[in-house]
């Protein structure tokens, strides 16, 4: 009975990648998330609502009641495939981390920019796109120069844009993004 259940349960979390998958495709054109833009009716982001609010419940759910430290002096530039989610993301978690500076970007063009412009403290590859990869599939947003790149591409672009000593978090369950981002930006005050 057991393991029927863990059948029923892969299968589900199967099909809940395939809807996060689908919703990236649909939104891979967008790309920095500077400020929220309203959602008409007729926009397919409204079809993917619910699998956004519970992957936000998600992420609530790794916040604990620990004290963070003031991290203001420190920066996240996360990597991702939807546009929403990362609005959504840079409200809720600079607070709960501390307030480091925290950028968002959906496309290779945007993240090469802001992996040039300046020492990151984390970079952040979203779990989105950690699911992509997981499964074997490129990761949208991607350009000419990056087409049908996986993480282990990605991660060799951050460390020649950052330095072999950047901390990376990836992760494809959004329940672990709180307390690995604490102890990557704990990790940067040791450095």
């Amino acid at each position: 009975m057991h393991h029927h259940n863990q059948v029923k349960i892969e299968i589900l979390l199967f099909i809940f990648s395939l809807v996060l998958i689908t919703s990236c495709n649909r939104l891979d054109k967008q790309s920095t998330i500077k400020e929220k833009q309203p959602i008409s009716q007729s926009s397919p982001i409204v079809n993917t609502m619910d699998s956004r609010d519970l992957l936000i419940e998600n992420i609530n759910d790794g916040i604990d009641t620990t004290q963070i430290g003031d991290n203001s002096n420190k920066s996240i530039l996360s990597r991702g495939c939807d546009p929403e989610m990362g609005r959504r993301a840079i409200k809720l978690l600079p607070p709960v981390l501390g307030n480091p500076e925290m950028v968002s970007v959906t496309n290779d063009d945007d993240f090469i920019t802001e992996l040039q412009r300046k020492k990151w403290s984390v970079i952040l590859f979203a779990p989105g796109a950690c699911r992509y990869d997981a499964a074997k599939l490129p990761i949208p947003g991607s350009r000419l120069q990056t087409k049908g790149w996986g993480l282990a591409e990605y991660r060799s672009l951050v460390r020649k844009h950052q330095g072999e000593d950047i901390n990376i978090v990836e992760t494809t369950d959004e329940r672990q993004i709180v307390p690995l981002l604490r102890k990557a930006l704990e990790i940067s005050n040791e450095s």
